[in-house]
């Protein structure tokens, strides 16, 4: 209808959800950081208290935490994009093409 009064109350339905949205994503950012850091500090502990810890091993080990925290930032990234190919294949195989 073009009413003032709906199109105020449809963008302001927007930013609420765009809001919550970025509330979501920085609980759920702040969780994993807080995982990994748990996991960085076991896998210290744990590798520089064993009888032949050596500095190459505890090197090598906080290399592969900190190359799973790597894949582990990425991976929202990832499963984004793959929900949006997801949802452009279905709206694509959805649309009847007559001729």
């Amino acid at each position: 209808s073009g009413s003032p009064f709906r199109i105020r109350r449809y963008f302001n339905l927007l930013r609420a959800r765009a809001v919550r949205l970025s509330d979501l994503d920085a609980v759920t950012t702040a969780m994993v950081e807080f995982v990994v850091l748990l996991v960085f500090m076991a896998s210290l502990v744990l590798a520089s208290t064993q009888d032949d810890a050596t500095p190459g091993t505890i090197f090598a080990i906080m290399t592969y935490v900190f190359e799973f925290y790597g894949a582990l930032m990425f991976f929202p990234y990832v499963l984004q994009q793959r929900i949006r190919l997801g949802d452009i294949s279905r709206r694509m195989n959805s649309t009847v093409i007559e001729p």
